[in-house]
């Protein structure tokens, strides 16, 4: 798994974190277990429009947006879904 970075600003570089999800959900369980993994853009936080009061939180991804995808995931539904990396952009 590839080593992560950490910017000035102490967050997860995003490609270092993209790489990362792409090495865990590649490797996958044996049996009825399947690994996948969603990659959300900005995700529409209190904490979020605060440390970014000039974006248009309009176009982030809501946290039941988010949620719909997991669940998704999670489902019968996805049984056949493994190893796949989901962007849940919103409208960015």
């Amino acid at each position: 798994m590839p080593h992560s970075s950490i910017d000035s600003d102490e967050n997860l570089n995003h490609e270092d974190g993209r790489a990362q999800a792409d090495g865990v959900t590649c490797c996958r369980a044996e049996g009825k277990i399947t690994v996948n993994g969603v990659l959300p853009s900005i995700i529409y936080t209190a904490a979020n429009r605060a440390s970014m009061p000039k974006a248009d939180p309009a176009k982030w991804v809501a946290p039941k947006e988010l949620a719909d995808v997991i669940l998704f995931l999670v489902s019968d539904t996805a049984s056949a879904v493994a190893g796949a990396l989901l962007p849940v952009n919103g409208q960015v």
